[in-house]
């Protein structure tokens, strides 16, 4: 397992692949850049409820996160639609409605 440094250092690394601001996360996850500064400098433990957040946003998996995997990819999710982006999102929902109004 690796320290908060370290994952700090791995959520700066995603917020700057993303082009994102600290604002821009930090509105995201619904708290304020200050902290969100600190969680990347490793000054404050993050804590699992706000990895978890940081986790779905940026797409990757919290063992990523944690050091535990070179894998990025979310291990488990729930949502089928999950890693799609808003067009595909949209063209399967009204894939869903048309099969649906054909019943």
């Amino acid at each position: 397992m690796r320290g908060i440094e370290d994952i700090g250092a791995r959520l700066k690394e995603l917020r700057k692949e993303k082009d994102v601001s600290l604002e821009d996360v930090a509105k995201a996850i619904g708290t304020n850049k200050s902290i969100l500064s600190k969680y990347e400098r490793g000054l404050n433990d993050p804590g699992l409820k706000a990895l978890s957040k940081l986790a779905k946003y940026f797409d990757v998996s919290l063992d990523w996160l944690f050091g535990f995997t070179e894998d990025r990819r979310p291990i488990n999710t729930d949502d089928p639609l999950d890693g799609l982006d808003d067009v595909k999102k949209a063209e399967i929902i009204s894939y869903i409605e048309y099969v649906k109004s054909k019943e």
